[in-house]
């Protein structure tokens, strides 16, 4: 059961005025076996332990009192003597305890107080003997009045002496009292900080900053060298603290050696990301991360790596995707050219065939589309064989534009015609010759007022050239126009 503060009070005010006759009277577990800890509630409730000056509890084997519950940590709390009474210490400073309801880390602690470790609460019962120190509180109010007591009594007694005394003696005893006080304030003062110094000590401890714990340690040294409990406690300190910089150096030593077993590994990976081989360089680096996965070189290349082929896959989509265009396009050229073929509009039908077989040569399609393309050719140089034959004689008779006309008329219905586009383009230069000599004549007969030879002339410019983007053609254009005959 907690202490009630008012009843706490009530108990020190009685040991003040009354002694320890009656403090003793009012203590159950003042005689008997010795101190010891009960469990009051929770999953392991009526286990104890007796213990003299020290006992550890948590849920390990290795705990004096062992606790069955999830709630409660390996190695808890541990109360044990020290020179200012007893101590609770918290382990661990993840888990809480409560020490009558309220949250420690360390404290003293009394004979009857209630400690709850997660769901378990235990009751503490302690000797009369061992008690007395841990009262931390009412000690300092007992000392106070004893020690204002015997000055009283020593200052009575001083005061006798001084008056049967002779004025030397006097004098002397004056000295020697006040001095024999000065030192008795001096050790109650470092006792006091000695006590402060080892609790803090223990407070860190508990918490785990073992450096803070190794200072107030030191520091309770120097008020007392011969200290065992700050001289075991430093040593413990300074045990875990080398525990702990080997650790280090043992991590460091290891990771170097790593490292360098990594090297090579990650060399190849470097060499294979230069030349944008990925996959080789994933998978030199997931080699190298089973080794040492703390690396942090691993993780940076593996970062690249991942960009690097998240690039590459991008690329192979946008791949596909035009791969996917252009076999839509071709498709669509390909009925195109069907649709024009039946409708028997030949070379347009050649001219989608072409498109097909361009953007998709490698087509199932591909085969059947040149045999078609092929056919249709024949078929237009069969069609308009007669014409070109019309042509031929009328090259014969020297009639130079009559075939240029048919030539013409048969590229309008074959563009591609070999034999029709190698006359046409043979007679160009010659047409244009006449044609710049026409346009001449008629600037000549234009001088001599003959309009309408004039506009003969420009007319066979016209029709000679038959190319309206041509120069000498938007000449003689220019030309009738000004005369007004367009």
């Amino acid at each position: 059961m907690a202490h009630d503060p008012s009843s706490r009070l009530q108990d020190d005010l009685t040991a003040d005025h009354f002694g320890d006759t009656l403090e003793t009277a009012a203590k159950p577990g003042a005689q008997g076996l010795g101190n010891l800890i009960q469990v009051a509630t929770g999953p392991s409730k009526g286990a104890s332990r007796p213990f003299a000056t020290r006992v550890l509890i948590g849920r390990s084997k290795k705990c004096d009192l062992i606790i069955d519950d999830p709630t409660v940590s390996r190695e808890h709390l541990r109360v044990e003597r020290s020179e200012i009474g007893y101590v609770a210490v918290n382990l661990n400073a993840k888990n809480f305890t409560l020490l009558n309801g309220k949250e420690i880390s360390s404290a003293t602690v009394r004979d009857g107080d209630i400690l709850q470790l997660g769901d378990t609460t235990l009751k503490l019962t302690l000797r009369e003997d061992s008690f007395a120190p841990a009262r931390s509180q009412r000690s300092k109010r007992r000392l106070l009045l004893a020690v204002g007591l015997c000055l009283v009594l020593g200052l009575g007694f001083v005061a006798l002496r001084l008056l049967s005394s002779p004025p030397a003696q006097r004098e002397q005893a004056v000295i020697e009292e006040e001095t024999r006080k000065q030192q008795d304030m001096e050790r109650s003062s470092q006792n006091q900080a000695l006590a402060d110094q080892l609790t803090a000590a223990n407070r860190f401890l508990g918490q785990g900053n073992i450096p803070a714990a190794s200072d107030r340690f030191r520091a309770a040294l120097k008020l007392d060298p011969a200290n065992a409990e700050a001289r075991s406690g430093l040593a413990r300190c300074e045990k875990t603290l080398a525990e702990e910089s080997n650790a280090r150096l043992a991590d460091q030593q290891r990771a170097m050696e790593l490292k360098q077993q990594v090297a090579p590994l990650l060399t190849e990976a470097n060499v294979r990301l230069s030349v944008k081989d990925y996959a080789g360089a994933k998978q030199h680096l997931l080699q190298a991360k089973a080794i040492a996965p703390e690396e942090g070189e691993i993780a940076a290349l593996l970062a690249r790596v991942e960009t690097g082929l998240a690039e590459e896959q991008a690329k192979k989509q946008q791949i596909e995707i035009e791969r996917r265009t252009r076999h839509e396009q071709a498709k669509k050229h390909l009925r195109t050219a069907q649709e024009h073929k039946q409708a028997s509009k030949h070379f347009p039908a050649i001219q989608a065939y072409d498109q097909f077989l361009a953007m998709a040569p490698e087509a199932p399609e591909a085969g059947q589309a040149k045999q078609d393309a092929q056919e249709l050719r024949a078929k237009l140089v069969e069609q308009t064989a007669p014409a070109m034959k019309k042509a031929e004689d009328f090259t014969k008779k020297g009639k130079t534009l009559e075939a240029l006309a048919i030539w013409r008329e048969v590229l309008l219905v074959y563009p591609e015609h070999p034999e029709a586009s190698r006359r046409v383009a043979a007679l160009v230069p010659q047409l244009e010759e006449k044609a710049s000599t026409a346009y001449q004549e008629g600037l000549a007969y234009e001088d001599l007022g003959q309009t309408k030879k004039a506009i003969a002339k420009w007319q066979e410019v016209i029709t000679l050239l038959n190319n309206p983007e041509h120069e000498t053609v938007i000449k003689a254009q220019k030309k009738l126009k000004e005369l007004q005959v367009f």
